[in-house]
């Protein structure tokens, strides 16, 4: 049960929604997805840019102050011309469990 911020149920006090550390998929949308896929297919139908890309990539602390800025004003247009599924999110409240709380849920705790 998901929908978009500030309309039920996610505003909805009386549901908690329980997401794990490190769970890459509690803060992971489907719109994410759907975007994701807009965007890759973009720039696979968008030679220009993706040779661009590919001439720029590298780990980013060898990255150039103008390819940064290429690399946020190129996401930027993505994300304006593109980019732009519903972002779906857990219901209610949502809590975090971290540390020894997550040994519990797994089964290993004691008590």
């Amino acid at each position: 049960c998901v929908g978009p911020m500030g309309t039920e149920p996610t505003s909805n006090e009386h549901i908690i929604s329980i997401v794990a550390e490190g769970d890459p998929f509690s803060c992971l949308s489907i719109g994410h997805l759907a975007d994701l896929s807009t965007a890759l297919s973009r720039l696979c139908d968008n030679t220009a840019m993706r040779d661009d890309i590919l001439r720029r990539k590298g780990a980013i602390e060898r990255l150039s102050d103008d390819d940064l800025k290429w690399s946020a004003h190129a996401l930027g247009w993505l994300k304006r011309e593109y980019m732009r599924s519903d972002k779906l999110y857990p219901p209610g409240r949502v809590m975090l469990l971290k540390g020894s709380s997550l040994s519990i849920l797994a089964g290993n705790g004691k008590g």
